[in-house]
């Protein structure tokens, strides 16, 4: 933190360009940590690493992840019970174990 960046590791067989998920992944990580910057580093089984750094922008953390989360929280702020008990209908709540 002292640095203000956020190092997020991902061990793969082939280094790729970071997805849009991942890229998100990190503002959020960035966004709780306050930090300013991130190291995406990519590490293979041979002990190779690419290392992408980013900085934070704030533009695109509120068009990729603040607005759809308000359009989602707007959206199913506004259905119905019913509908809502038909949407979670959809997952198999049973399967889940207590484990207590």
């Amino acid at each position: 933190k002292e640095k203000s960046t956020i190092i997020e590791v991902k061990t793969r067989s082939n280094f790729r360009q970071i997805s849009k998920q991942e890229r998100i992944q990190c503002f959020c990580y960035m966004y709780i940590t306050g930090c300013k910057y991130c190291l995406f580093v990519e590490s293979n089984s041979n002990g190779e690493q690419k290392i992408l750094r980013f900085e934070w922008d704030e533009d695109e953390f509120q068009t990729e992840v603040l607005d759809k989360l308000n359009d989602f929280v707007e959206k199913y702020r506004q259905i119905s019970e019913s509908e809502f008990i038909s949407q979670a209908k959809k997952y198999k709540y049973d399967q889940i174990y207590d484990i207590n």
